[in-house]
């Protein structure tokens, strides 16, 4: 038996060696240079998938924060009002009227409703984002405050205030009388003031009524108890047609004195600080410093609207509280004078004609303007009687 050997061809066997060569060169460990180059690029590569996942971190919790912000800054913004049936955007400070048959309600951005009954003045005097304070001058304020966390709701009433967080009342406000009247629907609210020795709490299905003529001379239980037999209004007998200005919180202090000043001269941060000072004092009896609050705002804030509302309330003191009807007379004359088209104006003119009369003055040309301006006012009778005599 013979072996025939084929020959490979010699192109065949250069092909095998060349790749047998290549994969030796594959298998064989990279130069130092090499290694070191390579361990470079995966280490800026892992860096680089660290750095992204970082600033993917940074980013989210940049977007989380600005969406905080932006949900704080809408919590905390101060609430809105609308006012009367046209919705009608409030201004804080501005007096809302109730002049027709209906009323006229108050709606706050956050579901809160109040509404003035006809012949009731009040204003919103301070707002936040937790509540506001609302001033009623005169009349009856039916409210129906959303209780939420944090609520703050305040609404001063004559001499006294009513801290509400959330609940329905209707509260009501004679400033002849000096009559303070709360019946609550819903909730509790509590009633503080110059008038009571001790805040006064009062619940659901309560009404509460209270007179604040002259505390000085009240007992201890007096104004504490509901349906009190009332005081006189004022020594002379006399009606108002102006009620009274709402009183400041019951922490102000009676007369707070600035640094630089002479001692015992008052110093209040706002024209309104000190004339719902003077408010609380002329409501209280203390005409000295009621006179002294009405004062400062004429002397610091002269020419402005406060300063003329200023000379109107100190011709209620000389009326009302000292029984001078002339010193009246000539601040009613001067709110006129300052403001004759002013809120006040038909009130100031009406006591006017008033003090004339009972100083037995010659009233006719004073009646005679009454009635071309106010024909349907509350002493239009009294007006028309002089021109009869």
């Amino acid at each position: 038996m013979s072996l025939r050997v084929t020959r490979i061809p010699r192109e065949l066997v250069s092909n095998l060696r060349k790749a047998q060569e290549q994969e030796l060169e594959a298998q064989r460990l990279p130069p130092a240079a090499e290694m070191a180059a390579r361990i470079r690029r995966q280490r800026w590569q892992r860096a680089r998938t660290r750095r992204g996942r970082w600033i993917g971190l940074v980013a989210a919790a940049a977007v989380a924060a600005a969406i905080f912000a932006v949900w704080f800054r809408r919590d905390r913004r101060a609430l809105d009002f609308a006012v009367g049936p046209a919705a009608v955007r409030g201004a804080v400070g501005a007096w809302v009227v109730a002049e027709g048959t209906k009323p006229v309600p108050l709606v706050f951005s956050d579901g809160t409703t109040m509404a003035l009954a006809p012949e009731t003045r009040a204003r919103v005097r301070a707002i936040g984002p937790s509540g506001a304070e609302i001033a009623l001058e005169r009349g009856t304020l039916r409210a129906a405050v959303v209780p939420r966390p944090g609520g703050d709701w305040l609404v001063t009433v004559g001499p006294f205030d009513v801290r509400v967080k959330g609940t329905k009342f209707d509260v009501s406000w004679d400033p002849v009388a000096e009559a303070f009247d709360l019946t609550m629907h819903e909730g509790v609210v509590v009633v503080s003031g110059a008038c009571l020795p001790a805040p006064r709490q009062a619940v659901a299905n309560e009404s509460l009524t209270l007179f604040c003529s002259h505390p000085s001379a009240l007992s201890s239980a007096t104004a504490t108890v509901a349906k009190e037999v009332p005081s006189a209004a004022s020594s002379d007998g006399t009606t108002a047609d102006v009620p009274a200005m709402a009183a400041p919180r019951s922490s102000a202090p009676s007369a707070p004195v600035h640094a630089g000043r002479d001692a015992g001269e008052p110093w209040y941060a706002s024209a309104d600080e000190a004339l719902a000072q003077g408010d609380r004092a002329r409501l209280s009896g203390r005409a000295d410093e009621a006179i002294a609050a009405y004062d400062a705002v004429r002397a610091r804030f002269a020419g402005t609207d406060a300063a003329a509302m200023a000379a109107f309330h100190r011709g209620q003191v000389a009326f009302d509280v000292q029984g001078d009807v002339l010193v009246a007379r000539r601040w009613f004359q001067a709110y006129l004078a300052e403001r004759p088209d002013g809120s006040l104006a038909r009130e100031a003119l009406g006591r006017q004609l008033e003090c004339e009369q009972r100083a037995a003055l010659d009233a006719h040309d004073t009646a005679a303007g009454y009635l071309e301006r106010f024909p349907d006012g509350p002493r239009a009778d009294m007006a028309r009687s002089v021109l009869a005599q």
